[in-house]
C-alpha cells in the first residue's frame, strides 16, 4: 500500500481542510423539522489533505460497496469523476482500510474483540490495491497523452 504514495502525491492537484474522520458516528442532527441542521462534529485529526480522503474514509467507515462508492464520488462532484479523481479514492480507501486493519489487529492483541473487523478492513485494503494498480496505467497514459 506504501508504495502508493507517490502515485498520490503526483496527482493531488490541491490540498483543502479534510476531517480525516468523517465516520457517519460524527455527523450529528440537531433540531427538529425545518429548523433540523446538520452538523460534523469530532474534528481532532483534521487538517490539509486530498479531499479524496475524506471521501474514501466516509465511504470505508459506511461500508459502501462499488456502487455506492460510485454514486458518493458522483454526489461530491455533482458529475462523473475523472478516472484521476477515481485513483485516488481507490488508493486511499486501500491505505485507510490498511491503517484500520493494523489497528484491530493490535486491538486484538491486546484482548479486545473487535469481531472481524481487522480481516475486513484487510479485505477491503487488497480489493482497492488491486483496483488502484489495475487503474494507474490508464491515468499515467492519459496524463502522458491527454
Amino acid at each position: 500500500c506504501l508504495d502508493m504514495k507517490p502515485y498520490l502525491e503526483r496527482y493531488q492537484k490541491y490540498a483543502v481542510l479534510c476531517h480525516c474522520d468523517p465516520s457517519y458516528t460524527n455527523f450529528l442532527f440537531v433540531g427538529e423539522g425545518d429548523s433540523r441542521h446538520l452538523h460534523l462534529i469530532d474534528w481532532e485529526y483534521a487538517g490539509e489533505h486530498d479531499p479524496c480522503l475524506d471521501i474514501a474514509v466516509f465511504a470505508n467507515a459506511a461500508n459502501y460497496d462499488h456502487e455506492k462508492l460510485s454514486w458518493l464520488m458522483n454526489c461530491y462532484l455533482g458529475g462523473q469523476p475523472t478516472k484521476e479523481f477515481v485513483l485516488r479514492v481507490y488508493g486511499y480507501m486501500a491505505l485507510t482500510s490498511m491503517l484500520w486493519s493494523d489497528w484491530a489487529e493490535y486491538k486484538e492483541m491486546i484482548g479486545e474483540d473487535c469481531a472481524g473487523y481487522g480481516p475486513l478492513q484487510y479485505r477491503c485494503a487488497s480489493e482497492y490495491s488491486k483496483l488502484f494498480w489495475e487503474l494507474l496505467p490508464q491515468v499515467q497514459g492519459e496524463a502522458e497523452y491527454g
